[in-house]
């Protein structure tokens, strides 16, 4: 999951590189794939091998993220979260205090996800796999990121010796 102002443009960059390593990995964004969004929890809970939590800073307050985390927790859902530089591990008082800090989480009761499951994955999510993205995203970084995710690593071809030493993303 990724909230789209910040991470869209990575969501976007790691679906293209993890396609690219092999036709056997299959990627869900649900902004491409999605058509009706009472479906999405059933796609994390149902469907996913590994759920990827794109890490950035207010990612925790994003109530449908948070709907998909629950989801994924409660269905046992191998996650890996993918840590921005400014992401902050909720602590203690962001767990107790979240109905306040999100109101709208209340919402997600139509989904028979309530606050005791939220503040559950929000403590669950400091104990999930997680692997630090740098400030600055480089071919390397990518790598490392996907090989992480695949447990492979990918060898460069000729063409990618030839690319560029930096990555352009436009969303």
């Amino acid at each position: 999951c990724h909230q789209k102002i910040a991470a869209g443009s990575m969501a976007r960059l790691l679906k293209m590189e993890l396609q690219k390593r092999s036709s056997r990995n299959t990627t869900f964004v649900d902004c491409d794939d999605l058509n009706d969004l009472t479906r999405l929890f059933s796609y994390v809970g149902q469907d996913t091998e590994t759920f990827v939590i794109l890490g950035s800073p207010d990612i925790l307050t994003r109530k449908w993220c948070v709907g998909e985390m629950c989801t994924a927790r409660s269905h046992k859902v191998n996650t890996v979260l993918l840590k921005w530089p400014d992401f902050v591990n909720p602590d203690h008082d962001f767990i107790t205090k979240y109905d306040s800090i999100v109101p709208d989480i209340s919402e997600l009761v139509n989904y028979n996800i309530g606050l005791a499951e939220v503040q559950e994955t929000m403590a669950w999510i400091n104990t999930v796999q997680a692997v630090n993205v740098p400030s600055m995203v480089s071919l390397e970084a990518m790598e490392h990121i996907c090989s992480s995710l695949t447990g492979s690593l990918r060898y460069p071809s000729h063409s990618d010796a030839e690319s560029p030493d930096c990555i352009i993303v436009s969303d």
